[in-house]
Parts: C-alpha cells; sequence; structure tokens
C-alpha cells in the first residue's frame, strides 16, 4: 500500500517516530504501529486523521494506489512519450526520477495552502 509507504517516508524524512506522531495527530499508537507494520490493511477513520496531519492525500478516501503502474494516467503518459526503445526507456526513468523532487516539493507547497 502507497499510503503506508509514503506515511513511513515521512517518519524518517520529518525524523519522527510512531509514538509522536500518533500523539501529534491524536490517535493511538498502537493503531498507528499496526497500519505502518502492514497489519493492518485498510485506512481506517484514525489513519485517514494521522495521513491528513502528514498532509498526505488519499485516493478516494480509501487508499492511494499500491503500484505507480495501477494508475492509469501514469500508464497512459508513459504509453504515449516513450518509442519502445531501450534507450527511450532509461531517458523516460531518469527523466521521472529527477522530476521526483520538483513534484514533491510542488504537492507539498500545495498541501500547506489546502486548510
Amino acid at each position: 500500500m502507497l499510503a503506508r509507504a509514503v506515511l513511513q517516508e515521512y517518519l524518517r524524512k520529518e525524523r519522527l517516530s510512531a509514538n509522536a506522531l500518533a500523539q501529534r495527530a491524536g490517535v493511538g499508537q498502537p493503531t498507528l504501529c499496526r497500519f505502518l507494520a502492514g497489519r493492518t490493511k485498510t485506512v481506517t477513520s484514525d489513519i485517514e486523521t494521522v495521513l491528513r496531519y502528514a498532509h498526505i492525500e488519499v485516493v478516494n478516501d480509501i487508499t492511494l494506489p499500491s503500484h505507480p503502474l495501477d494508475n492509469a494516467t501514469l500508464r497512459e503518459a508513459l504509453a504515449r512519450a516513450w518509442d519502445g526503445t531501450l534507450e527511450g526507456a532509461e531517458l523516460l526513468a531518469h527523466l521521472i526520477e529527477a522530476l521526483g523532487p520538483v513534484v514533491s516539493r510542488h504537492l507539498s507547497t500545495i498541501s500547506r495552502r489546502t486548510p
């Protein structure tokens, strides 16, 4: 589940423990730890609260796609951009990786503006 991975990355970047995040978001630490460990398979209302606190968007109020290729928009964009060659695939991969930090900064800026 991508939401779990994004939340784990948030904890790492913010240098927060699960306990500290649970306290700040106002949810139980065991609930958050079960989710982070993968023992909770769905995004519960408590986990939604934590995700909102961390400015992590959840698709359809359930979960984020579990894999980038599950996203039809990304698949279609790649299909349009790729020329079918190995060189083209490598170039697209490098471009996508280079754009990652730009996309992250843009999304965090938008999240901070949204009440």
